[in-house]
């Protein structure tokens, strides 16, 4: 069992003979406190609305503009626990890859035959503090492209993506062994 660390992320890497499964948390002090303050006000200035409603002092017709907005009120709530106690565990062997969020299955689990793996890729996500962020998605061969794990930064995906290939036996263009098209990159 070995440990690493990339932007404040520390990621438990346990490896077997044929297989890897690495965690990580969720919870970094910035993204703890920005989701807390973003829930706490969005949800504060709806709380002043529904007693509005409730005492009589605002037309029931509010609540036709309300319900939308408690309902992205409920979302965030949902996003901060997420990112308060979920862990994401990465699986990969032989036979599967397969990504879980603990406790909360929030995004759903992900599971890939392995042999349905053409290749993988990395896709753009968005920007965070100034840093790309990419996603980890692997094409199958139907022509799928399945994300498997997203918002990583450059280090993180090289990480994460060579953990992933070296267990499957891709080669570093992402290519399957046993694809006779050498065309792509896998970036």
């Amino acid at each position: 069992m070995t440990s690493e660390k990339f932007g404040g992320t520390h990621y438990l890497v346990r490896r077997a003979p044929g297989a890897v499964e690495v965690q990580w948390t969720w919870a970094t002090l910035s993204g703890v406190i920005g989701t807390l303050l973003v829930t706490v006000f969005w949800n504060g200035i709806l709380s002043v609305f529904w007693a509005g409603i409730l005492s009589g002092k605002m037309p029931w017709f509010v609540v036709l503009i309300l319900v939308p907005h408690t309902a992205a009120g409920l979302a965030l709530i949902a996003a901060f626990l997420s990112i308060l106690v979920n862990r994401t565990i990465l699986r990969c062997d032989r036979q599967t890859v397969a990504v879980t969020r603990r406790p909360l299955p929030f995004p759903r689990p992900v599971a890939l035959p392995a042999e349905t793996i053409r290749r993988l890729k990395r896709t753009r996500d968005g920007e965070s503090n100034g840093s790309e962020r990419y996603r980890l998605a692997a094409e199958t061969t139907d022509g799928r492209t399945v994300t498997l794990v997203h918002w990583l930064n450059d280090r993180e995906y090289a990480f994460l993506s060579g953990l992933v290939r070296e267990t499957l036996g891709l080669p570093a263009s992402g290519l399957s062994i046993n694809d006779r098209d050498t065309s792509g990159d896998g970036d």
